[in-house]
């Protein structure tokens, strides 16, 4: 495979990580085109021709530029779902903490300390002695 050819697959991957962040998120605006089919990238020849180096070199920019903004996008994007997941679990933590404690008392008879408790009679009725065995 020669340097062309290399650069063409390189082309068609950032072509179609550009169409799958803009399909993931219409709103994503990338600030160049990618045109995998032709080898162009901000209306530029990727392909690098005998004299045309420094269009080759732009061209290489603009699509360095779009991968960061790719980059940008996606670190953003897993930001903001961690905090979703985290959030979650934090409510979901709380409803079970609220529910268990609940779940808890009632098994006690209530905290009124009277009666079995879930420790059994034989345990004693101190608080100190279930607080330790909770």
């Amino acid at each position: 495979m020669g340097f062309n050819e290399a650069l063409k697959a390189l082309c068609f991957c950032i072509a179609e990580l550009c169409h799958e962040a803009q399909r993931r998120d219409r709103n994503l605006v990338l600030p160049y085109a990618i045109d995998a089919t032709n080898l162009l990238a901000g209306g530029l020849h990727m392909q690098l021709y005998q004299g045309r180096e420094d269009e080759w070199a732009r061209a290489l920019a603009a699509a360095a530029v779009n991968m960061r903004w790719l980059l940008a996008w996606v670190i953003s994007r897993t930001s903001i779902e961690k905090k979703m997941r985290l959030d979650r679990r934090r409510a979901a933590a709380a409803a079970s903490g609220a529910s268990s404690s609940s779940r808890r008392s009632v098994m006690r008879g209530g905290d009124q300390g009277g009666g079995d408790t879930v420790w059994g009679s034989s345990r004693g009725s101190s608080s100190s002695s279930r607080s330790s065995h909770r």
